[in-house]
């Protein structure tokens, strides 16, 4: 259990929770992902999200956790905007978090139900964010506040999205309960 870095350079293992005597670190980790400045983001089912500052020879960490926000909601998924905003994903729906750490409600929580349900999967592209839930794969338009089924969805049965990814030619990959596709 835990973070673990790996370099397959050299074979080796590093424990986090072992340099940074941190039992925190111990803890089931569900996603994790790089920011646009190099820092390694980690949560944990037990509610706590983790900044790790990925430096040569110092690791460093912090907690980030607002109770208001954070302290009913398993931490799912999460990425970063352009403007460094992380986008949250938890079970209890879609929160937003600056670069100090202070945490806002989204607009669309309101118009759009369906983002206060569980949000398992998030991916960033361009100024749109995919949303993957238990009910399906939507369309968040960061700038417009809007929410959209994708096009070439609209005539497929809902189906849960557990993971997403986007690759260097533009395809969005979509980790499904029944395996991969991509579209």
């Amino acid at each position: 259990n835990g973070l673990v870095r790996f370099n397959p350079a050299d074979s080796k293992v590093l424990h986090l929770s072992e340099i940074l005597k941190d039992p925190l670190l111990k803890t089931h980790i569900g996603a994790m992902m790089i920011d646009a400045s190099g820092v390694i983001w980690a949560c944990s089912y037990e509610y706590d999200l983790l900044k790790i500052a990925n430096k040569p020879k110092v690791l460093s960490n912090s907690l980030i956790k607002d109770s208001l926000k954070l302290s009913s909601a398993n931490i799912l998924s999460f990425t970063s905007d352009d403007k460094e905003d992380t986008w949250i994903g938890t079970s209890t729906g879609l929160i937003r978090m600056n670069t100090t750490g202070i945490i806002s409600d989204v607009p669309g929580l309101k118009k759009y139900p369906i983002l206060k349900a569980g949000i398992i999967s998030l991916c960033k592209v361009e100024d749109e964010l995919f949303v993957g839930t238990r009910r399906g794969l939507f369309l968040y338009e960061i700038s417009s506040d809007e929410l959209t089924l994708p096009e070439p969805l609209k005539q497929i049965k809902p189906f849960r999205i557990n993971s997403l990814i986007e690759d260097k030619n533009k395809n969005l990959w979509l980790g499904l309960d029944s395996g991969i596709d991509f579209i």
